[in-house]
């Protein structure tokens, strides 16, 4: 199967979710009914983003850390006993 080709606005931040009065990008109507809306979106975001960091080491945040850890051992303890 050949991949659909892409319209010329794909990846284009200022087509695709220009930033409007208010300060946020704002997705077009037009686009939601395109078969690349996400890869898109996300192509618009990296252009619009470049150097932005999305990970986020939880284990350096001491509250995070406690419930991750929390949701750890609670998931091996019901793993282990689902197994009984």
């Amino acid at each position: 199967m050949a991949e659909e080709e892409k319209p010329e606005c794909f990846g284009d931040p200022d087509e695709v979710c220009p930033i409007g009065p208010e300060g946020f990008p704002e997705p077009q109507q037009k686009c939601l009914t395109c078969n690349h809306l996400k890869p898109c979106l996300r192509a618009a975001w990296t252009r619009r983003h470049p150097t932005e960091n999305l990970s986020h080491d939880f284990e350096e945040d001491g509250a995070i850390s406690k419930i991750t850890k929390f949701c750890r051992r609670w998931s091996r303890r019901k793993l282990g006993q689902s197994g009984n």
